[in-house]
């Protein structure tokens, strides 16, 4: 038993982490068992934060309202790989695939507090990160898909938030979500993710809004303008379907000046997300 503090000259102020080394400088197999670990109440960052688990559901950090039932793979706590604006948490959730010969690996969440209750709150979000690979997300009840999206990590190893619009079945039960990485491929790629929550709109989250970004007209026939009022060296815009397909996608390399964009879709509603280097911004935009 050992009961004490390790070094009585360091002071315990500011103590985060406990590290525990076993048997250090040697490498052997030997097997180990503790418990019972306590210590002085501590200060720390969740204290006094109080969870709502109607749309915060996972952060790894403070949020803990999923109940993963099944995965391929192996998901862990970990540390952000890219702490910065996009996301500022210190913890996320590291994803290794472990598909079938097929290349099938499925990854189950349940949330904790039953079906989504989606009257004000109907903008599904959640931030990934890993290889620019496509995924598919698919929200159910408790045997039947309800609705399904297709989208595609356009981004190396950086943070993306990706928003899905659930007010079209806000009327049905969901009681979790399928996340489906790279469907179809044998690799054992690694992704993190983070920050699953539920919001009223797409920008609640993000950086950019439409006054730093002007997107117009809007219904539009063909020709859709971009202007920003940022100083960024350029944009990336990638326009999705009602099903979550991305159809379109480009770069505009002088948003400050007036950049016009050949749609050349057919009539529909279509989500565009705007990208820059450190934000992103979401918008509806409807085709005649």
């Amino acid at each position: 038993m050992f009961n004490g503090q390790p070094d009585p000259s360091l002071s315990n102020v500011g103590i985060t982490s406990i590290i525990l080394l076993f048997n250090p400088a040697t490498n052997t197999d030997d097997t180990y068992y503790f418990d019972n670990l306590m210590g002085p109440d501590v200060n720390g960052p969740c204290n006094g934060f109080v969870s709502n688990p109607q749309s915060d559901f996972q952060d790894w950090d403070c949020n803990w309202n999923i109940n993963f039932g099944y995965m391929s793979g192996q998901l862990l706590q970990s540390y952000n790989p890219a702490v910065g604006s996009v996301n500022s948490s210190k913890y996320s959730a590291k994803y290794t695939r472990v598909p079938d010969s097929n290349g099938e690996d499925v990854l189950i969440a349940n949330f904790s507090a039953g079906s989504l209750n989606l009257s004000s709150n109907n903008i599904f979000r959640i931030q990934l990160y890993g290889p620019p690979r496509p995924f598919k997300i698919s929200f159910q009840d408790d045997t039947t898909e309800v609705i399904s999206f297709n989208r595609t990590i356009s981004f190396a190893n950086q943070w993306q938030q990706f928003p899905f619009d659930l007010s079209s079945v806000s009327g049905q039960n969901i009681n979790r979500f399928v996340l489906f990485l790279d469907q179809g491929v044998v690799n054992f790629d690694v992704y993190f993710i983070d920050n699953i929550g539920l919001s009223s709109s797409p920008s609640s989250t993000i950086e950019l809004n439409d006054q730093l970004v002007t997107v117009f007209p809007n219904p539009v026939d063909d020709k859709l303008f971009i202007k920003s009022s940022i100083n960024n060296t350029e944009f990336d815009f990638f326009i999705y379907d009602s099903k979550g397909l991305q159809v379109k996608k480009g770069r505009v390399y002088n948003p400050k000046s007036i950049n016009n964009i050949s749609l050349e879709l057919p009539s529909g509603i279509y989500s565009m997300i705007i990208r820059s280097k450190n934000n992103i911004l979401t918008k509806k935009i409807s085709v005649k």
